[in-house]
């Protein structure tokens, strides 16, 4: 019994053995057989290869090609057994479709035939052209250059998408058309702002004016003095009153036949306190030449200017206040009489009632007066103001009086 179990073990043991040999040499044969097709291409294209070049060095040296040998080479390239080379023909059946399917895919997918798993799912958007030159061109617009900012890129040729995916610049806004406002004129010639009292403006700047008055009748006259009177006067304004304070320097005179020339000098320091506020303090007749009616007066004063319109060209545009205390001219009328010289309160108003004309309602210490200024020339610093006296106060009557003024600047 055991000389049969051991035959028929070996016999089944050499039987797999003949297998399994038969199944590596089928397997070894059939890998051999693209090992081989190869082989063959490999010399076929060296042989295609080293005729070309031959024959091109000749062509280079400037010999003349035999027509067999080009003859060789365009047998070789039209070999169709050459052309026909492929895997499919020499892999199984199994790797045989395998790369067939992944062949196709690649030549579909150079064709641009053959699009992602992510962009089948936005069927909507446009695929992207394979086309190497118009990615460069695409790539080479989104690059920002070095230093380049939203207004350099805006004024290039780039795409708008390039644009907008290296930076999200701001879309630009229309600008507003820019209004420039009036800017008012202060300038010019101005109305005068008191009648007969000093105001706390001045002149500065080196400034030089002149002025006078007419009078055709006096207070009380009598019928040996009845004649008219008339006054003149010159000065000059220096320093500046709005950084420090102006000096004010004048002499004033009488213009009668029998008087004329006789007068005295007068002095006046005024500061500016912002563009609408000004204080002064003064003295006429400090210094005098023969007899006058305001001998050794002195006085300080304030001026203020209330805006009540944004423009002088509008009515009643600005408003001036005045308030003064003096002695001398400014005394009361029972100072007068009693011959004292005590200190008395004077002021006025002055309403702009239009650009080149001020209404004005003053009172001196001793009557009150109203009158209008007037500016007629808007450049040209000359100004009129007549006005009538004594209308409450002093005096016997009313008297017309009429002053005129300019000055300049050198």
């Amino acid at each position: 019994m055991r000389f049969p179990t051991v035959a028929f073990c070996t016999l089944t043991v050499l039987l797999a053995g003949g297998l399994t040999a038969q199944a590596s040499d089928s397997i070894t044969s059939e890998e051999s057989a693209p090992k081989s097709v190869i082989s063959e291409a490999t010399s076929e294209t060296s042989s295609i290869t080293s005729k070309e070049t031959e024959a091109t060095a000749k062509l280079d040296q400037g010999q003349a090609v035999p027509i067999t040998l080009q003859s060789e080479v365009q047998a070789l390239k039209s070999d169709h057994n050459l052309t026909n080379l492929s895997t499919p023909d020499v892999y199984p059946s199994g790797i045989d479709n395998t790369l067939n399917a992944k062949s196709s895919l690649v030549a579909q997918r150079e064709n641009g035939t053959v699009i992602s798993n992510a962009e089948a799912l936005r069927p909507d958007a446009k695929v992207a052209q394979p086309s190497t030159t118009n990615s460069r061109q695409l790539v080479a617009e989104a690059k920002p250059e070095a230093g380049a900012n939203c207004i350099a890129m805006a004024n290039t040729n780039g795409t708008q998408i390039a644009q907008g995916a290296v930076r999200r610049c701001p879309r630009p806004v229309a600008v507003p058309k820019l209004i420039v406002p009036e800017i008012e004129e202060e300038s010019g010639a101005s109305p005068a702002l008191s009648i007969y009292i000093p105001v706390g403006y001045g002149a500065d700047k080196n400034t030089v004016f002149l002025g006078g008055t007419y009078q055709p009748t006096v207070r009380d006259t009598t019928e040996d003095d009845e004649g008219s009177v008339g006054t003149g006067g010159i000065g000059v304004g220096l320093g500046d009153a709005d950084k420090a304070v102006g000096v004010e320097l004048s002499y004033t005179f009488e213009t009668t036949n029998d008087s004329f020339g006789e007068g005295g000098f007068n002095a006046k320091l005024h500061r500016r306190l912002g563009q609408d506020l000004s204080v002064a303090v003064g003295g006429n007749g400090l210094v005098n030449i023969g007899r006058n009616d305001f001998e050794q007066s002195k006085y300080g004063v304030i001026t203020k200017v209330f805006r009540t319109q944004d423009s002088l060209n509008k009515p009643f545009s600005r408003v001036a206040f005045t308030v003064g205390v003096g002695d001398g001219q400014y005394r009361s009328n029972g100072a007068v009489k009693a011959g004292d010289n005590n200190a008395n309160v004077f002021g006025n108003m002055a309403v702009r009632v239009a650009r080149p004309v001020s209404f004005i309602a003053e009172w001196t210490g001793t009557d009150l007066g109203l009158g209008v200024s007037i500016a007629p020339f808007r450049n040209i610093p000359f100004v009129i103001t007549p006005a009538v006296r004594d209308l409450v106060g002093a005096g016997d009557a009313p008297r017309f009086v009429l002053g005129a003024g300019t000055a300049f600047r050198f």
